[in-house]
């Protein structure tokens, strides 16, 4: 991601603490670039507003940390440990409509 390390237990300690999340999963997706822009997966309580919620990830972040894209979920596909199989989610196309691009290509 640009030369940044992105740790995504950092990136998803961060997120949980928004009061309407109750599971996130942060992952790279192959950018136009040829590197990673990062992705992130939620589940929250409710309904979520999607711009005040970059907002919010704006100022609770670094911003080499924000996500690129935010997608909301159901739920997760898990392992039967209960681990969220991310390599699931990074396997789903990025152009769907229920797939939030915050950057406009460079």
């Amino acid at each position: 991601h640009r030369g940044e390390n992105i740790s995504a237990p950092e990136v998803e300690f961060v997120v949980l603490t928004h009061p309407e999340v109750l599971e996130a999963a942060v992952y790279g997706v192959p950018s136009e670039l040829g590197e990673h822009d990062v992705k992130l997966d939620v589940v929250v309580r409710g309904e979520i507003d999607i711009a005040d919620f970059h907002a919010w990830l704006s100022e609770n972040l670094p911003k080499f940390m924000v996500p690129r894209y935010i997608e909301v979920r159901k739920s997760f596909p898990k392992t039967p440990s209960e681990r969220i199989q991310k390599h699931l989610l990074a396997e789903q196309p990025l152009d769907r409509t229920e797939v939030h691009d915050l950057q406009p290509p460079r």
